[in-house]
């Protein structure tokens, strides 16, 4: 755990990114919802930075050397901002690398963004989609043979091809938790829709085709930045890239931006369906093929964030984000014909 003054952390970046100037300010930012890492805005006499500190990067990604797969994350940003594409600036290290360890921590710097964040839910679905749509039909093409060769086999963490068979256990990881949160015994009163969620997940194999592309599959309202010049959302927040399909990461964006600010209405999924997904939601095949990609992103991260605070402990806090968030949604798309 990281405290206040966080005198040596910033003697440790200024050796490591002396090149940036003397430093003058680090400050931590702080979030109404939940985040994977902790922020801070650090301020040198070269200019604005983001700090990006991971505290627990195994329990995260369910991986060993975390280090060197946002390693090679970092490069593939670099590249994709080299080309063009409206991504985040990821800042090298004097010593040439992307992520640095901490006392345990891994840390990443990127250039600070003061465009706004999002607020025009019309205007800003637009802007969302091009960006998300540039990186699929473009991203791959923008990696080097290198970058792409090590991205090969990344996948997202605690795959449903892996927690699926844990159900029995997190239910009763459930059971035994009930009475110490509010949330575990939330999930269980919703455990037939977890199930129905799974079964349809793993049985149901849309017949449309889906191309692999880069996937940022995390792309939400929140990870979007706006600046008044840019027809284009900043895409920031892409140490979850990954190269797969691409409707996973469609749906998801979806879903995200259709009812970040709205109820949950079939107009809102609609017209955000035909934002993101253009002439392609005229396709019944399309649309079968996206509404099983929806429900099963929202499956797998109520499994992922199950099995992650059985097995390490950590990341508690998104608990409180199955119900409200995951297992809602799931329920819409079970009842909405829009897609079915």
């Amino acid at each position: 755990m990281l405290t206040p003054p966080f005198t040596t952390l910033m003697k440790h970046l200024a050796a490591g990114y002396a090149s940036l100037g003397c430093p003058v300010k680090l400050a931590p930012l702080t979030f109404e919802f939940q985040v994977s890492n902790n922020l801070f805005e650090y301020s040198t006499t070269g200019g604005r930075f983001l700090l990006k500190v991971m505290a627990h990067p195994q329990a995260l990604y369910g991986e060993q050397d975390v280090a060197e797969r946002l390693e090679v994350v970092g490069q593939a940003v670099c590249e994709l901002r080299r080309a063009g594409l409206p991504v985040e600036e990821i800042v090298r290290g004097d010593d040439g690398r992307f992520v640095h360890r901490y006392q345990g921590h891994l840390l990443r710097l990127y250039v600070f963004n003061s465009g706004r964040t999002y607020a025009d839910p019309d205007q800003d679905n637009r802007r969302s989609a091009c960006s998300l749509r540039r990186l699929h039909t473009e991203g791959l093409l923008c990696l080097s043979d290198a970058t792409r060769k090590a991205m090969t086999g990344f996948e997202k963490a605690y795959p449903i091809r892996l927690t699926a068979s844990e159900l029995p256990t997190l239910h009763g990881f459930l059971k035994d938790q009930a009475g110490s949160r509010q949330g575990y015994a939330q999930i269980l009163e919703q455990w037939d829709t977890v199930e129905w969620a799974v079964e349809r997940t793993l049985s149901h194999r849309p017949v449309s085709p889906d191309r692999e592309c880069l996937a940022h599959t995390d792309f939400h309202p929140r990870n979007a930045l706006f600046s008044q010049d840019q027809d284009q959302a900043t895409m920031i927040d892409l140490d979850n890239m990954i190269i797969d399909r691409r409707l996973p990461c469609l749906g998801f964006s979806i879903l995200r931006f259709a009812f970040l600010q709205r109820e949950r209405t079939l107009e809102a999924l609609q017209e955000s369906i035909a934002i993101f997904a253009e002439d392609e939601h005229r396709k019944p095949e399309f649309l079968d093929a996206l509404h099983h990609a929806m429900i099963g992103i929202e499956i797998e991260k109520v499994l992922r964030i199950l099995h992650r605070v059985r097995t390490t402990g950590h990341y508690t806090g998104f608990i409180d984000n199955i119900c409200p968030l995951h297992l809602a949604n799931i329920r819409f798309l079970s009842a909405s014909v829009v897609c079915a």
